[in-house]
């Protein structure tokens, strides 16, 4: 095994909550929030060897209510675009830079409503300006600039209905669509025909009213026959049902029950279109199951119960394309590992041999990767007083751990041990986790790797891309 820092500590300024990251493919540039008064801003040309980050002229100091921060890199035009919210009056605005010589322009007014913004964002990177605007929250709307100036809605306000909080949103190109729990007796259905322009909801017919207990609500499009299809759980016993309607003439059908257990449903959800009513069906919480509808109906579990443990709540699954494979931090001293070999008809778990199986100190942390090249599962863990990072390996046909190898990290507080689902031979398998105020990363060979990427907010959404995050 062999280590890398991802990102280290940044001049120790832990009191920046509020920052954007990019990268030029060189470089990595950070924009923080500073203090109501100023952003700071800083550059690291050397990541992938050390922590060597370097503070740059800021784009804003001496100003008031500074709230918010966002940063693009333009890689058309080699240029830096900063983002913010400021003033006491709430406006966004920009500035730009080229990488090479770090002088700001003059600020730019993104032209929102003045008052109550939030939330700004924008792209990592846009190849040109076209490419680079905004989104954040004005009052209860969400809204989009671009660098002219030209602001539109994302999603405005709907009838100032703030006490509709479960909800599902579709479109079917043209307008969006939004389904809500209005009350436990009833679902509301909005329609938006003009969202880019303006905040144009206006009320639809609704698929529910005069019902019992309705907790939740999901809606999907069907693109092949231009139909919607809402579906919702309700009534005392609790059951799933759905119903649809011609986008054209909202005029919906009689409802049709998914035909799960009754009692104890939740979390009903769908995609947001399917190609045709074989692409569209439900996902529930039944009990302690998770289980699928089409609109047949016919019911399949996805996972079931595993020994009524629902004392594991650090896991980690993987599956060799047959079976479904589960590794949990059962105590402090010991994991658990499972097996599920029919999954889709049943709920068929099984206990199988433990990597740690008992007397280890101070376990807090497990995953698992499946090596499809030589049909292996490797297990790691975070453990020891001390606490380090170690891994065992066995063969998927017969469950046989070797002996425990060390990654190596320098030991101490260590935390969110994780690596890939998957990976085509040891090579392409390795491990993330917290050392200290380090993020690092080490492969299961005796091979040298650096990453450049940074910062733990933008990690996760790099490392998903790239295949190597086991949620």
């Amino acid at each position: 095994p062999s280590q890398s820092t991802i990102i280290g500590d940044i001049e120790a300024d832990t009191t920046d909550t509020v920052f954007s990251l990019t990268t030029d493919a060189t470089n990595l540039w950070l924009l923080t929030v500073d203090d109501s008064a100023s952003t700071a801003f800083y550059k690291c040309s050397s990541c992938a060897s050390g922590s060597s980050w370097s503070s740059q002229t800021s784009p804003w100091t001496g100003q008031t209510n500074l709230t918010s921060a966002t940063i693009t890199y333009d890689s058309s035009n080699t240029d830096l675009y900063a983002m913010v919210i400021k003033d006491t009056s709430e406006q966004a605005y920009y500035k730009s830079t080229d990488i090479t010589s770090i002088s700001w322009s003059g600020e730019t007014s993104f032209g929102f409503t003045a008052g109550d913004l939030g939330h700004i964002s924008s792209p990592q990177e846009g190849a040109g300006t076209s490419q680079i605007a905004v989104t954040l929250r004005e009052a209860d709307s969400y809204k989009f600039a671009s660098l002219s100036a030209f602001v539109s809605w994302v999603l405005g306000s709907v009838e100032n209905d703030t006490n509709d909080t479960v909800f599902s949103l579709t479109t079917d190109g043209t307008n969006l669509w939004l389904l809500t729990v209005d009350d436990s007796a009833s679902t509301a259905f909005y329609k938006c025909s003009s969202c880019a322009s303006g905040s144009s909801w206006s009320s639809q017919t609704s698929p529910w009213t005069g019902q019992t207990n309705l907790t939740s609500a999901t809606i999907t499009y069907d693109s092949s026959n231009t139909d919607l299809y809402a579906m919702v759980i309700k009534d005392t016993s609790e059951q799933a049902y759905y119903k649809s309607t011609d986008i054209t003439s909202i005029s919906w059908s009689g409802e049709t029950s998914f035909g799960f257990t009754a009692g104890d449903l939740g979390h009903i959800s769908s995609p947001q279109e399917g190609a045709g009513t074989s692409q569209i069906g439900a996902v529930v919480r039944e009990v302690g199951k998770f289980r699928f509808s089409n609109l047949t109906p016919s019911q399949s579990t996805i996972i079931g119960d595993i020994e009524a443990d629902t004392t594991d709540t650090v896991f980690s699954l993987t599956t060799d394309a047959t079976n479904l494979w589960l590794l949990t931090v059962d105590s402090t001293s010991a994991t658990a590992f499972y097996k599920c070999t029919s999954c889709a008809s049943s709920s068929t778990w099984t206990t199988e041999t433990s990597p740690w199986p008992s007397g280890e100190t101070n376990l807090t942390s497990v995953t698992l990767t499946y090596d499809s090249t030589n049909t292996d599962l490797y297990a790691m863990v975070i453990m020891d007083t001390s606490e380090q990072a170690y891994f065992k390996n066995t063969d998927t046909s017969s469950i046989s751990w070797t002996g425990e190898t060390s990654f190596g990290f320098t030991p101490g507080d260590m935390g969110h041990i994780s690596s890939p689902q998957e990976g085509a031979g040891i090579s392409q398998i390795g491990v993330t986790l917290r050392q200290g105020t380090n993020y690092e990363f080490a492969i299961v060979v005796p091979e040298y790797l650096w990453l450049w990427f940074g910062l733990a907010p933008f990690l996760p959404l790099v490392l998903k891309r790239k295949g190597l995050l086991n949620y």
